[in-house]
Protein backbone atom coordinates (compact mmCIF):
# COMPACT_ATOMS: atom_id res chain seq x y z
CA UNK A 1 0.00 0.00 0.00
CA UNK A 2 2.74 2.30 0.59
CA UNK A 3 4.11 1.79 -2.89
CA UNK A 4 0.71 2.61 -4.38
CA UNK A 5 0.29 6.04 -2.03
CA UNK A 6 4.11 6.82 -2.84
CA UNK A 7 3.25 6.36 -6.70
CA UNK A 8 -0.28 8.35 -6.54
CA UNK A 9 1.17 11.24 -4.56
CA UNK A 10 4.59 11.42 -7.34
CA UNK A 11 1.48 11.37 -9.67
CA UNK A 12 -0.55 14.41 -8.18
CA UNK A 13 2.70 16.28 -7.63
CA UNK A 14 3.00 16.17 -11.42
CA UNK A 15 0.17 16.93 -12.25
CA UNK A 16 -0.40 20.29 -10.22
CA UNK A 17 3.16 21.27 -11.72
CA UNK A 18 1.85 20.94 -15.22
CA UNK A 19 -1.06 22.50 -14.16
CA UNK A 20 0.72 25.35 -12.22
CA UNK A 21 2.37 26.30 -14.63
CA UNK A 22 -0.26 26.35 -17.19
CA UNK A 23 -2.00 28.66 -14.72
CA UNK A 24 0.75 30.91 -14.48
CA UNK A 25 0.69 31.78 -18.14
CA UNK A 26 -2.68 32.17 -18.65
CA UNK A 27 -3.45 34.09 -15.66
CA UNK A 28 -0.57 36.51 -16.70
CA UNK A 29 -1.73 37.30 -20.36
CA UNK A 30 -5.49 37.36 -19.77
CA UNK A 31 -6.65 41.06 -19.98
CA UNK A 32 -10.93 40.39 -20.08
CA UNK A 33 -11.89 40.49 -16.51
CA UNK A 34 -14.94 38.16 -17.41
CA UNK A 35 -12.31 35.29 -18.15
CA UNK A 36 -9.57 36.24 -15.23
CA UNK A 37 -12.51 35.43 -12.75
CA UNK A 38 -13.48 32.35 -14.55
CA UNK A 39 -9.71 31.24 -14.67
CA UNK A 40 -9.00 31.90 -11.35
CA UNK A 41 -11.93 30.06 -10.38
CA UNK A 42 -10.78 26.98 -12.24
CA UNK A 43 -7.48 27.01 -10.59
CA UNK A 44 -9.70 27.22 -6.89
CA UNK A 45 -11.47 24.23 -7.99
CA UNK A 46 -8.27 22.38 -9.06
CA UNK A 47 -6.74 23.17 -5.96
CA UNK A 48 -9.04 22.37 -3.65
CA UNK A 49 -9.91 18.98 -5.52
CA UNK A 50 -6.30 17.61 -5.82
CA UNK A 51 -5.26 15.13 -2.86
CA UNK A 52 -1.26 16.60 -2.25
CA UNK A 53 0.09 16.95 0.71
CA UNK A 54 2.28 19.70 0.10
CA UNK A 55 0.60 22.90 1.99
CA UNK A 56 2.26 25.28 -0.41
CA UNK A 57 -0.10 24.34 -3.39
CA UNK A 58 -3.18 25.98 -1.27
CA UNK A 59 -0.90 29.84 -1.30
CA UNK A 60 -0.11 29.23 -5.04
CA UNK A 61 -3.59 30.62 -5.82
CA UNK A 62 -3.50 32.88 -3.44
CA UNK A 63 0.10 34.42 -4.76
CA UNK A 64 -0.89 34.45 -8.24
CA UNK A 65 -3.86 36.39 -7.83
CA UNK A 66 -2.92 38.82 -5.55
CA UNK A 67 -0.09 39.70 -7.88
CA UNK A 68 -2.84 39.86 -10.54
CA UNK A 69 -4.68 42.06 -8.07
CA UNK A 70 -2.27 44.39 -7.55
CA UNK A 71 -0.93 45.19 -11.35
CA UNK A 72 -4.90 45.09 -12.25
CA UNK A 73 -6.51 46.78 -8.97
CA UNK A 74 -7.21 50.11 -10.52
CA UNK A 75 -8.82 48.61 -13.21
CA UNK A 76 -11.18 45.95 -11.71
CA UNK A 77 -14.67 47.01 -10.92
CA UNK A 78 -16.40 46.33 -7.46
CA UNK A 79 -18.35 43.42 -8.84
CA UNK A 80 -15.15 41.45 -9.93
CA UNK A 81 -13.15 42.77 -6.55
CA UNK A 82 -16.15 40.92 -5.15
CA UNK A 83 -16.40 37.56 -7.23
CA UNK A 84 -12.84 37.33 -7.12
CA UNK A 85 -13.06 37.61 -2.85
CA UNK A 86 -15.88 34.77 -3.09
CA UNK A 87 -13.98 32.31 -5.56
CA UNK A 88 -11.19 32.57 -2.98
CA UNK A 89 -13.05 32.25 0.23
CA UNK A 90 -12.47 28.43 0.22
CA UNK A 91 -8.89 28.75 0.42
CA UNK A 92 -8.76 31.59 2.48
CA UNK A 93 -11.12 29.66 5.19
CA UNK A 94 -7.86 27.38 5.58
CA UNK A 95 -5.11 29.46 5.23
CA UNK A 96 -4.56 33.12 7.04
CA UNK A 97 -4.00 35.92 4.84
CA UNK A 98 -0.64 37.61 3.21
CA UNK A 99 0.04 41.44 4.15
CA UNK A 100 -0.65 42.39 0.55
CA UNK A 101 -4.39 40.24 0.74
CA UNK A 102 -5.30 42.16 3.79
CA UNK A 103 -4.76 45.35 1.95
CA UNK A 104 -6.39 44.10 -0.66
CA UNK A 105 -9.30 43.23 1.60
CA UNK A 106 -9.50 46.49 3.55
CA UNK A 107 -9.92 48.16 0.49
CA UNK A 108 -12.36 46.25 -0.75
CA UNK A 109 -14.20 46.96 2.54
CA UNK A 110 -13.86 51.01 2.79
CA UNK A 111 -15.21 50.93 -0.67
CA UNK A 112 -18.33 48.61 0.33
CA UNK A 113 -18.61 49.04 4.25
CA UNK A 114 -22.18 48.31 4.05
CA UNK A 115 -21.96 45.58 1.67
CA UNK A 116 -23.72 41.73 2.72
CA UNK A 117 -20.37 40.07 1.20
CA UNK A 118 -18.16 41.92 3.54
CA UNK A 119 -20.85 40.85 6.41
CA UNK A 120 -20.51 37.37 5.67
CA UNK A 121 -17.36 36.96 4.44
CA UNK A 122 -15.09 38.64 7.04
CA UNK A 123 -16.93 38.37 10.30
CA UNK A 124 -15.82 34.98 10.58
CA UNK A 125 -12.23 35.26 9.35
CA UNK A 126 -11.97 38.12 11.96
CA UNK A 127 -14.06 35.98 14.65
CA UNK A 128 -11.15 32.99 14.19
CA UNK A 129 -8.28 35.39 14.24
CA UNK A 130 -9.74 36.62 17.32
CA UNK A 131 -10.12 33.17 18.63
CA UNK A 132 -6.73 31.74 17.95
CA UNK A 133 -4.80 34.89 19.13
CA UNK A 134 -6.86 34.90 22.71
CA UNK A 135 -5.86 31.31 22.73
CA UNK A 136 -2.18 32.10 22.34
CA UNK A 137 -2.34 34.78 25.00
CA UNK A 138 -4.25 32.55 27.72
CA UNK A 139 -1.36 30.12 26.86
CA UNK A 140 1.52 32.98 27.59
CA UNK A 141 2.87 32.48 31.06
CA UNK A 142 3.30 36.06 33.03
Amino acid sequence: VETLDLRNQLFYSIQWKINKLKFEHILSSIDNQDVLLSEITNMIDFTMAIPTEDVQNDYFPLEITFGILQTQDNDLSQVNRKNIIEALAPILERKCTSPIMCDFFSQHCHEGQRSQMVIEMFIPTVEKILKYNTVKISQLDF
